[in-house]
């Protein structure tokens, strides 16, 4: 019955989230196509060193010796964009021979701006929807509702091919948090915070 219970709160959960960001990605992704160039697909991947806790999960879990991530999936315009991410770190549970992961699943706003040919800076930020580990574990089941937000450089360049699809690759920098508030199955409540630094890879295609 608590595997039920559960399922259906991270289902919840992720309509939430989804609710939530839907506003900022019409307005994005629905702007007149006159002022600026069509959307082009953006994914890509990057990793970092375990993540620096804050907050609950400091005290409760070890990132020594681990990595962190980042994954992201979404729709680009020059200046603006929308993304979904998925970011998180292993850790290993302080004083018991286990190892549990965070993760953050996050719906993304993303501005921004050209610094020189094929540098930018950008933002990111958005809902997410956070929970520790898949499997049973020390720390027992815990999910919630947090934020997510972050800051970096990009490098890139696209070329044109012969079909007319434009292909991109990119180089990115950034420091990432998030910002979780999770309740357990069994009770309980673990807050806090999960900083990352990033180095990754990216790529586009489009018209």
């Amino acid at each position: 019955m608590r595997g039920i219970e559960g399922s259906t709160a991270r289902v919840i959960g992720l309509a939430g989230c989804a609710l939530a960001a839907a506003p900022v990605a019409c307005f994005l992704l629905l702007q007149p196509a006159a002022r600026a160039d069509p959307p082009a697909v953006h994914y890509g991947m990057a990793v970092a060193p375990g993540g620096l806790l804050g907050g609950d999960l400091a005290r409760k879990l070890d990132t020594d010796g681990h990595v962190g991530g980042r994954f992201f999936l979404g729709l680009r315009r020059p200046g603006i964009g929308v993304e979904a991410s998925l970011a998180g770190t292993d850790a290993t549970v302080i004083g018991e021979d286990a190892e549990v992961s965070t993760f953050a699943l996050a719906i993304e706003a993303r501005p921004s701006l050209s610094l020189a040919p094929g540098l930018s800076i950008y933002l990111h930020a958005g809902p997410s929807y956070d929970w520790i580990g898949a499997t049973d574990h020390p720390l027992g089941q815990f999910s919630g509702l947090g934020f997510v937000y972050g800051a970096g450089f990009e490098l890139s360049t696209r070329r044109r091919i012969e079909s007319g699809w434009l292909l991109g690759i990119s180089f990115w920098a950034e420091e990432s948090i998030q910002h979780l508030d999770l309740a357990g199955d069994a009770g309980g409540e673990l807050r806090g915070t999960v900083a990352l630094t990033l180095l990754g890879v990216g790529f586009s295609f489009g018209r």
